[in-house]
């Protein structure tokens, strides 16, 4: 995932830095499995998450992301880098639409190789 550039980041944050975020974030890291809202992620962990990841962003890029308003922004963006993305979708709790995400591994499949293509 490293090697591509990227016009958000100044440096690539580490897989243990991100890892180390989820954790302050109330997450077990990578695996949970949990369903989350935007709504579960207090403005003041994010806040305190936002002074550690500053410096990975490029700074007009800090200005514009790292607020309150763009907490599932970030964190997509953090674990894009990693290979993990977040999955979404709609529920309705209390009569209300949510939406909820969850954490998942990127998938990239493997075509290198050598394969035989024949038509009959």
């Amino acid at each position: 995932m490293q090697t591509q550039s990227n016009s958000i980041f100044r440096k690539f944050p580490e897989k243990s830095f991100v890892e180390e975020i989820l954790v302050k974030l109330n997450f077990l890291g990578f695996y949970d499995t949990k369903y989350f809202s935007k709504q579960d992620i207090s403005d003041r962990e994010f806040e305190e998450i936002c002074i550690l990841i500053e410096s990975y962003y490029i700074p007009c890029k800090a200005k514009k992301f790292l607020n309150i308003n763009n907490k599932i922004t970030v964190l997509r963006q953090l674990l894009h880098c990693v290979g993990y993305t977040l999955e979404s979708q709609e529920k309705v709790f209390y009569s209300k639409k949510t939406i909820v995400y969850t954490i998942k591994k990127t998938i990239l499949d493997d075509i290198s190789g050598n394969y035989l293509v024949s038509f009959n």
